[in-house]
């Protein structure tokens, strides 16, 4: 637990010095730390970029007898607007699609959320919204 803690700070110090990654290199980071941070909360990680046929999900976890499909979203500038404000309608209604794909008898129910990474003036802020 405390291994994952301390990677998870290293993590963020890195995303918040963004200035020499490339925008693949920016991504894999945050769902590296979305993933820790999910698992300091409880979560289980079931598997990260899971293609299926209806697209790709980021990060697939359990917890507490639920399946929740997490769609991670950063943005190290406000210049398109913020993490929350980068999935569209669009997004949501193949994510919807996915989710019903996947739905699977030994879980109570399937949810799905975003995991939203912004990183403003060179401080990161995190946050878990329903979908």
């Amino acid at each position: 637990m405390i291994y994952k803690k301390i990677k998870s700070y290293f993590l963020k110090k890195q995303l918040e010095k963004t200035i020499n990654l490339s925008n693949k290199e920016i991504g894999k980071k945050g769902e590296s730390f979305a993933s820790l941070i999910l698992e300091l909360k409880g979560y289980r990680i079931l598997s990260r970029n899971l293609r299926i046929a209806g697209g790709e999900i980021d990060i697939l976890a359990v917890k507490d007898e639920c399946l929740y499909v997490f769609e991670v979203k950063l943005r190290t500038s406000d210049k398109f607007g913020g993490a929350s404000e980068a999935i569209t309608k669009k997004k949501k209604r193949k994510l919807g699609k996915i989710t019903d794909l996947i739905s699977d008898k030994r879980y109570k129910t399937v949810q799905l959320k975003l995991f939203t990474i912004d990183i403003k003036s060179g401080k990161l802020y995190y946050d878990i919204i329903d979908v």
